[in-house]
């Protein structure tokens, strides 16, 4: 495999996932195929932003205003793909009790009730916890916290079928994701994780392995598969559960960093 190739898709997946400028010519079905193996990579770099981010605008603001701006810029960088998805999901998961219901809602551009709140209780998590963290431990927080949970929403595609059985864009991306780039999802998504002790790094992964599995059984009976919202929603909640869990009394992390 060349190096070209693989910066190419890197370009493609930051293209498709972030809202960064990137002029791609002549882009290629292949491209697309192959761009969600840097699904968690893409995490990593915006952790790393965001993480930058937040440690200059700590030195001009407030620790609440650095947080909340730092939300703000992130939601700018991903043109809030990921909280779309979990409006999307909590929309039709919650909305309905058909497969065929639930996807239709999913598919509805317009807002419900169920979106709306789940879109407020996903912002006001996670600038609780962040509050709450030793501040020290924030940056590192972005860093750990995107692609890990980009690569617990790469899993669904490991082990579920794509929902929809008419033709889509997301389909066409998704289903064709390539068991030899899973382990390019697994480094990247965990890599991070090499900042934190060994104890917390199992508890952590334990925790994620749980989440996935209970999202696995729930969109299998519900829908009998995952969609791009599923990914989305599934993001967005593991980013905050790895949130909740950094900032909990139970780990004492404060100390490492």
């Amino acid at each position: 495999m060349k190096f070209g190739q693989n910066s190419r898709w890197l370009l493609v997946s930051l293209s498709f996932f972030t809202r960064i400028p990137i002029d791609l010519s002549e882009l290629q079905k292949e491209d697309l195929e192959r761009s969600l193996r840097y699904f968690p990579l893409v995490g990593l770099i915006l952790g790393a932003i965001l993480a930058l981010s937040y440690t200059a605008m700590i030195q001009i603001w407030s620790r609440d205003i650095a947080i909340i701006l730092t939300l703000i810029l992130s939601l700018a960088l991903t043109g809030g793909l990921h909280e779309d998805g979990l409006a999307d999901s909590a929309d039709g998961l919650f909305g309905a009790f058909e497969k065929e219901k639930v996807l239709a809602i999913m598919k509805d551009s317009r807002l419900g009730s169920y979106g709306a709140l789940s879109l407020i209780a996903s912002f006001i998590l996670k600038y609780l916890c962040l509050k709450e963290m030793a501040d020290p431990l924030v940056p590192w927080a972005f860093v750990i916290a995107h692609p890990l949970s980009r690569l617990a929403a790469c899993t669904l595609t490991w082990y579920l079928p794509y929902a929809r059985s008419t033709p889509s864009y997301a389909k066409n991306l998704l289903s064709h994701s390539q068991k030899q780039d899973r382990w390019f999802q697994g480094v990247a998504g965990t890599t991070p994780l090499i900042l934190l002790p060994f104890t917390q790094i199992a508890a952590l992964l334990t925790l994620g392995l749980g989440l996935i599995l209970v999202t696995k059984m729930w969109l299998s009976k519900r829908i009998g598969g995952y969609t791009g919202d599923c990914l989305g929603a599934t993001q967005q909640c593991a980013e905050i559960t790895i949130f909740l869990f950094l900032c909990s009394n139970l780990t004492g992390w404060s100390g490492v960093f």
